[in-house]
């Protein structure tokens, strides 16, 4: 920011050899640390106000900061956190199927889901989840209960349909 004010016919020089910064030197830029650099054979020093940092993320990535604090996120999606976020989108529709069909919050249910592919994942790892979250205390053929919906997961056509116990 301040470089060519600061060191004038050596700005380029100094911005050159900012931009060569180790880890450690643009860390306590960061901090707010005094760094002085060889300058051809002329000690330089950087203050944190001649020198901007920037993160960029990697791709796959997003980062947030504030102030000294500064946290990356992996937005990569696996399989389990696929299923985990079908789990919870299932318990979402089927709390919505519970309020339409006119059931009370405490109510006991029979829970039937029709299976595919991402259905599947999601009951064999979180059927558990799915269960105590909605109030199911059996999961059963879903074509012999009572309320019946069909619904989009994710691209794949299910059918959820419950009965008060």
């Amino acid at each position: 920011k301040s470089i060519g004010p600061k060191f004038g016919s050596r700005a380029s020089e100094i911005a050159g050899k900012i931009k060569g910064l180790s880890r450690e030197q643009i860390v306590k830029l960061q901090t707010d640390e005094r760094l002085v650099l060889d300058g051809e054979g002329h000690p330089v020093a950087i203050e944190p106000i001649d020198a901007r940092v920037k993160i960029v993320p990697c791709k796959g990535f997003s980062v947030s900061s504030d102030g000294h604090l500064k946290v990356a996120l992996d937005l990569a999606l696996d399989d389990d956190l696929i299923s985990e976020g079908n789990a919870r989108e299932l318990v979402n529709k089927i709390q919505n199927l519970r309020k339409v069909s006119g059931l009370e919050v405490t109510d006991r249910i029979k829970l039937g889901i029709s299976t595919n592919p991402e259905t599947s994942k999601a009951l064999a790892k979180f059927s558990e989840y799915i269960k105590s979250e909605t109030l199911a205390e059996r999961l059963v053929e879903a074509e012999n209960l009572e309320f019946k919906q069909e619904f989009d997961l994710n691209g794949a056509k299910t059918f959820i349909a419950l009965e008060r116990l």
